[in-house]
Order: structure tokens, then sequence, then C-alpha cells
């Protein structure tokens, strides 16, 4: 019986050790250039990252027009949540996933601004 308790023991100490250094490739950060479009919508921006909080500008365009934008909001990964502000319109906020496995793709909904629950991805720009 002193046996099987040792190996138990020695069993459990493993499985607790392979457990502890297994927490996985850390998430993301949204920091850097991203672009998307749809349907004739181009938003590009550029990103910063700091403690699950995002800040950064960028460029709404449509075959009429290109605006500036800002852009804040939170990553707790998987999940974003943006809200963008265009120069002299409404703001309209992005709410999405990263895409499966990625780190460079992000995909969701636009809504506000005359977007309803619009269908957007950004993919991250080298």
């Amino acid at each position: 019986m002193v046996r099987l308790r040792g190996i138990a023991t020695n069993a459990l100490a493993l499985s607790a050790l392979a457990c502890s250094n297994a927490s996985g490739p850390a998430a993301p950060l949204l920091s850097g250039a991203w672009s998307g479009q749809n349907q004739g919508n181009r938003i590009t921006m550029t990103l910063v990252e700091s403690s699950s909080n995002i800040t950064g500008s960028g460029n709404v365009s449509d075959a009429n027009r290109n605006v500036p934008l800002t852009v804040s909001g939170t990553h707790n990964h998987p999940g974003v949540a943006l809200t963008l502000q265009p120069e002299g319109y409404a703001p309209f906020t992005f709410d999405g996933t990263f895409i499966l496995t990625s780190r460079d793709s992000i995909g969701g909904k636009l809504n506000g601004s005359g977007f309803i629950d619009f269908a957007f991805i950004f993919v991250r720009q080298p």
C-alpha cells in the first residue's frame, strides 16, 4: 500500500507541474496597423494597447469621402470592443473577436453612424 501511495503522490506532483506550465501562448496585442474593407467601406487604423485599453487613430472612407477618426476601446481576449469617432460624424462601434486561432484577423460587426450589424473584418498590416 505504501508503494501505491508513493506512485500516486509522484503522479499528482507531475500532473500539477505540467498544469502550472501549460498556460498557453500569450494573447496577442492589438498594437499596430489594422485595415478592413467591405462593400466600399474601408477603415484603416493604428492602435496602441496598454493594460487591455486601446487608443488610436485612423481613417474611414468610401467612394465619396475620407474622414480621420479616433479610436478607443478594450481588449479582453479574444473579445475586442472599439468606439470609432470620425471627425464631424456620429461615433460607431465595432464588437468582435479574434478569428479562430489567428493573431492577425478580428471579425465582428459595426453599429452606429449608419451601420447596422454590418459585418467587418480587420486584418493586421505588416
